[in-house]
């Protein structure tokens, strides 16, 4: 455990390096450019997210290894996730901060949400290219984005083969705010990484 507002758990060596070569080798044939969620009827490509993309189904050969893997982790039933995203940041591609659970003020009524995050690691990076974490420690940081790129607050690192994993809710089924995150942009080198997302009912 690597920090415990929001809860993050990091868990080095998860994926061996060819579960990571086969996840980036499917994936890349399909990426696109990533977007957003539509957000009180705005959403689309964004200069928020920069990064490309693309879905795969979590019994897929090339992931379902690691899906399965990940449930016996954190107790849930298969069934409860998404798609894995796929993702790649090239040299200055970058995701700002956002939280992955879908508010209702912004998005409507919600029955299941967001609950839990993984983030596959399936590179490394030379420099740069953290999962930054500015609520952590309870950091405050400002919904307009003003605050300096990836500074303060924490950063999980992109390492091959790890996964990070944080909650978008709390145990008693309220959204955490604090998991407000970020994909920093690479400086050196190109990161490759999955994130799922399971679902809970809301409260």
């Amino acid at each position: 455990w690597v920090s415990n507002k929001p809860r993050i758990l990091v868990v080095p060596d998860f994926l061996s390096h060819a579960e990571c070569d086969a996840i980036v080798e499917h994936a890349n044939k399909s990426m696109v450019r990533s977007e957003t969620a539509a957000r009180s009827g705005k959403g689309g490509k964004s200069n928020a997210r920069t990064s490309t993309q693309t879905w795969i189904m979590p019994g897929h050969p090339s992931v379902i290894t690691a899906v399965r893997r990940f449930f016996k982790i954190v107790g849930f039933p298969e069934g409860s996730s998404e798609q894995m995203q796929v993702l790649k940041y090239q040299k200055g591609e970058e995701y700002r901060p956002h939280n992955d659970y879908f508010d209702p003020k912004a998005y409507g009524k919600q029955t299941t949400n967001r609950a839990v995050t993984v983030f596959y690691y399936l590179s490394d990076v030379e420099e740069g290219g953290g999962t930054w974490f500015p609520r952590a420690n309870n950091k405050t940081h400002t919904w307009d984005m003003t605050t300096p790129k990836c500074w303060g607050g924490f950063q999980t690192r992109p390492k091959k083969g790890s996964i990070a994993i944080f909650y978008d809710m709390s145990p008693s089924g309220q959204l955490d705010s604090a998991s407000l995150h970020a994909g920093c942009p690479p400086i050196k080198g190109t990161k490759w990484a999955g994130t799922l997302w399971l679902r809970a009912p809301t409260v």
